[in-house]
């Protein structure tokens, strides 16, 4: 180290001695010496100052030295979901259509159904197409039961009989 600045070298092994100013010296002032060619370069110096002008750099990195960087690291993906229950099975609806029903004196009423071009005269405890079989009535609805699953279903009668 020479006056507290690190020596440079020339490609040809000179010494170049850098020079500092002092910390009250206007900027832009000339170092105070007494030597007549201060200002000048000397061959090696000039040699150095070529080289280092004319240095090529490897441009395939530069890109990458603004690329942004980031720690993020994505959280693992969530489990798979478990496969849903497969939905109660459920009764299909009454393919049934009330017509009406009749009543003559102390005998059970008989209700008229429809499906399709159909006609059904029914009664409590009657069985329809072997999958329903019809309950009685409640609260103006007549009350089927789907036996395959054992699921009680109701068809709108109008009214109370």
């Amino acid at each position: 180290m020479l006056g507290g600045l690190r020596a440079l070298t020339a490609p040809g092994g000179s010494l170049v001695e850098p020079f500092s100013l002092p910390l009250d010296t206007p900027r832009g002032a000339r170092p105070a010496t007494h030597d007549p060619h201060a200002g000048e370069l000397t061959p090696a110096a000039a040699k150095l100052l070529f080289a280092l002008a004319h240095r090529t750099s490897d441009a395939s990195k530069a890109g990458d030295l603004f690329a942004a960087k980031s720690w993020y690291v994505a959280p693992p993906p969530p489990p798979p979901a478990a496969p849903a229950a497969p939905a109660a099975p459920t009764a299909p609806p009454i393919p049934y259509a009330f017509l009406g029903s009749y009543t003559e004196g102390q005998q059970a009423t008989v209700y008229f159904l429809t499906r399709g071009d159909r006609v059904y005269d029914v009664k409590a405890g009657d069985t329809l197409d072997g999958i329903y079989s019809v309950d009685g009535v409640e609260n103006g609805s007549l009350v089927f039961t789907y036996k395959p699953l054992a699921i009680r279903q109701t068809l709108a009668i109008g009214g109370a009989p």
